[in-house]
């Protein structure tokens, strides 16, 4: 599951955490009693510093990468504070530690720690960060390419992206499903600085996840989640790969 930028945080400012939504969504995977992967993006405490630094498009200087990588912490212990305080047992991965990547692509993640985290009762939890390429040293990695990377490898049940909208609009109507025909004509309706592509870059990503396992873009509307967890019909966007 990925919690968005935009859910856990106000974009409208920076380094605003939304608690109290954050822990009634965290609330409701708990609820739920389903084994788990956590990510989440890094909103408004990574998006404002990265684009400043435009990390990932000149050679990052060892300031901005401190910079990102202190405001990403911040809120990535905010949202871990909030799961265990949820009862989630979460178990933190910093990917700037355990991740590489080259030519700007994910070539090493921590799978088989992962893997065992949830085995052993933990829910691992992953953020969008900064991680370094070989090619252009640090760049961003989003919580969105994470999902992406991870689907191959660990074969979900279910992936879900909680976003602040419905789902994947047309106009002001929420698609059912959506597929690769979509990209084109997405309404975007994303606020603030993003430097990880907006909801065009959140389909790419959860094109590739539902190559691999059921798929699903919703809002965070209260107990939305958790009856999607339940296996509910709810209102959203199925990703047909």
């Amino acid at each position: 599951m990925k919690l968005g930028g935009s859910v856990i945080t106000d974009k409208a400012g920076e380094a605003r955490f939304r608690r109290p939504a954050t822990k009634r969504l965290l609330g409701e995977l708990a609820r739920a009693e389903v084994p788990a992967i956590l990510l989440h993006g890094a909103g408004s405490f990574g998006h404002g510093p990265a684009a400043r630094h435009r990390i990932g498009q000149v050679a990052a200087k060892p300031e901005g990468v401190a910079e990102v990588l202190a405001a990403v912490g911040r809120l990535h212990a905010e949202v871990v504070e909030c799961a265990a305080d949820a009862g989630l047992r979460p178990l933190s991965f910093p990917l700037q530690h355990s991740a590489a990547s080259h030519a700007g692509h994910i070539v090493e993640l921590p799978v088989e720690r992962i893997v065992r985290g949830l085995e052993e009762g933990y829910v691992p939890v992953l953020c969008g960060s900064l991680v370094r390429d070989d090619q252009v040293g640090w760049r961003v990695v989003g919580a969105d390419e994470l999902m992406a990377a991870l689907a191959p490898e660990v074969q979900p049940r279910l992936a879900v992206f909680v976003t602040n909208v419905d789902g994947i609009l047309r106009g002001s109507d929420v698609l059912a499903t959506v597929g690769r025909d979509e990209l084109r004509d997405i309404d975007e309706r994303a606020g603030g600085t993003d430097v990880t592509g907006g909801m065009h870059g959140k389909l790419v990503r959860a094109l590739e996840v539902a190559a691999c396992c059921p798929t699903w873009i919703i809002g965070d509307e209260r107990g939305r989640l958790l009856d999607l967890l339940k296996g509910k019909n709810v209102l959203g966007t199925r990703v047909e790969a």
